[in-house]
């Protein structure tokens, strides 16, 4: 991940932030192992989200343009655990970044020197409603991500 990346996820605490929703999620033994789309995307859209599912990658899609920024999140949802991949794309300077949570979570100890056992696990649930607090956390940094992309890296 490009060092903008990494300023823009330290910036808006994304490590502290995925790392704790991980651990509260972790401790789940008995895990919801398979989801209706048609519940994931009525959840997504009460949370003010329309996101389509893409088939080809088994995923949930929620995209948006904004000035000269693609950003994209992206749910990827197998047995009862959320994978989260992130990022934006400036379209006048192809600057790209983002990736898997648990990747940026690793470029972030990186750059802070920090030595860790290894990736930040996704999170996991066992019912809807747990899923749905996981969504609005991710969709909360999602948007936190986008607006620090806007405001401190416009071009």
């Amino acid at each position: 991940m490009e060092n903008i990346g990494v300023k823009i996820f330290s910036s808006i605490n994304f490590y502290e932030r995925y790392k704790s929703l991980s651990n509260e999620t972790r401790k789940i033994e008995e895990r919801l192992e398979k989801t209706e789309k048609k519940v994931v995307l009525n959840t997504l859209r009460e949370l003010g989200y329309e996101s389509n599912f893409v088939s080809k990658g088994q995923f949930y899609r929620i995209a948006d343009t904004v000035s000269d920024w693609d950003f994209n999140l992206h749910l990827s949802i197998k047995y009862g655990v959320v994978e989260v991949i992130l990022g934006g794309k400036n379209n006048s300077t192809n600057l790209v970044f983002g990736g898997p949570a648990s990747l940026i979570c690793e470029s972030i100890e990186y750059s802070r020197g920090i030595k860790s056992d290894g990736l930040v696990k996704k999170p996991s649930f066992n019912t809807y409603e747990i899923l749905k607090e996981i969504f609005k956390e991710v969709i909360s940094l999602y948007e936190e991500m986008k607006k620090e992309t806007l405001t401190n890296h416009p071009a």
